[in-house]
């Protein structure tokens, strides 16, 4: 970070919600806090569809760090998305649905798109 200068990190999660390499986002973010003299402000996911995160499932203690969540409009994996033809958009009530439950259930104060979004999607958080 002293060389970005950029107070935050984000993460890409697959499906498993881990990070590519395998480690669980829980893990990850532990490992940077106790591996930096100044830890990042806080954490985002980013390129990944609302339901990689697997919300639910994840220990409360991830949500004391993860302050924000960029999501694709595709509920495909990057693997799937590489090789399509057309980009498969999700509805985006669902993708809405999820990234409001965010907010709400889970404090993440930071919402907003990535591949796959547009206008719309943005509009539905905010009029909702």
């Amino acid at each position: 970070m002293a060389k970005t200068k950029v107070p935050y990190i984000s993460f890409f999660i697959g499906k498993d919600s881990c990070i590519l390499d395998g480690f669980s986002l829980v893990n990850a973010i532990s490992t940077v806090d106790e591996s930096t003299r100044y830890p990042p402000i806080g954490y985002l996911v980013n390129c990944a569809y609302p339901s990689f995160l697997q919300a639910s499932e994840q220990p409360t203690a991830l949500y004391k760090r993860l302050i924000g969540y960029q999501a694709n409009a595709s509920s495909l994996d990057h693997c799937e998305i590489d090789e399509a033809v057309d980009l498969k958009v999700n509805d985006i009530s669902d993708w809405g649905k999820q990234m409001l439950r965010f907010n709400q259930h889970y404090g993440i104060k930071i919402l907003g798109g990535c591949c796959g979004t547009g206008v719309q999607h943005l509009k539905y958080l905010v009029n909702h």
